[in-house]
């Protein structure tokens, strides 16, 4: 229900915000950045609450799939009890962190409750990016959507952004590895 709704609102978002996600996704080189957004947000609405609704869930789960491999790549990663989030892919992910894999993207732990509780996985997390990478900037732990969308576009990696705006065969390549990184 939680990923659900973070997709719910983050689709909201690419209305509520038009003009600052065409600016973003115009910095990100995507085509028609205007349409592009529009698009998007319809997805990730669309795909959220058919997910809350507990309908066609495996087309929905799969559309929001590669929305979330796109999303990887160009920002960053909300992490969710029963969705991304188990251990190994937290500490998978500030593994590459910490040794600059792509750039490095920004770590949001969707809940206290699940991440914030003793011992805290997001205290242990924070202080290995601390040691191993010094990227603990890049890693929080909200309660909201909305605070994970803001924090992923304060922290947009422009090592990512910039990778888009290569060659076909540079973008795929990098969506290839990124979707790698994301399993």
């Amino acid at each position: 229900m939680a990923g659900a709704a973070v997709f719910v609102a983050f689709g909201v978002g690419k209305f509520t915000s038009h003009g600052s996600e065409v600016a973003s996704f115009r910095d990100y080189g995507l085509p028609e950045p205007d349409a592009f957004v529009y698009a998007v947000g319809v997805l990730e609405i669309g795909g959220g609450l058919l997910l809350l609704a507990g309908l066609l869930t495996r087309l929905a789960a799969l559309a929001l799939a590669g929305d979330m491999v796109g999303a990887i790549a160009v920002s960053g990663i909300v992490y969710a009890p029963g969705r991304a989030g188990t251990t190994q892919e937290l500490f998978q992910d500030a593994a590459q962190n910490a040794y600059g894999i792509r750039g490095r993207s920004p770590m949001v732990l969707l809940g206290r409750d699940a991440y914030g509780r003793e011992p805290s996985l997001f205290a242990v997390l924070r202080d290995q990016a601390r040691r191993f990478g010094r990227f603990e900037h890049l890693v929080t732990l909200v309660d909201e959507p909305a605070d994970a969308l803001d924090f992923i576009r304060a922290n947009e990696p422009a090592e990512a952004a910039s990778a888009l705006g290569g060659t076909p065969e540079d973008i795929l390549s990098f969506m290839r590895n990124e979707r790698v990184r994301a399993k």
